[in-house]
């Protein structure tokens, strides 16, 4: 499946990095651990069909958008 340039811009594994308006969120999962939460953002994109998971971990500068 060929991505969007909406999709093609969007930073990976940076958790500050936005997605885009044609995002359409699908799930959304909460996992906690000891040293805090980290939340599990799933998206699909409406113009394109790519699927996106967002990572935000606090204790991980790395985490991020992610294709599925």
């Amino acid at each position: 499946m060929k991505k969007c340039s909406a999709c093609k811009s969007i930073v990976l594994n940076d958790r500050k990095a936005d997605g885009h308006d044609r995002l359409k969120p699908t799930t959304l999962k909460i996992v906690k651990f000891m040293t805090g939460v980290i939340l599990l953002s799933f998206y699909e994109c409406a113009d394109c069909g790519t699927k996106w998971s967002r990572e935000d971990d606090r204790q991980d500068p790395g985490s991020g958008w992610m294709t599925v």
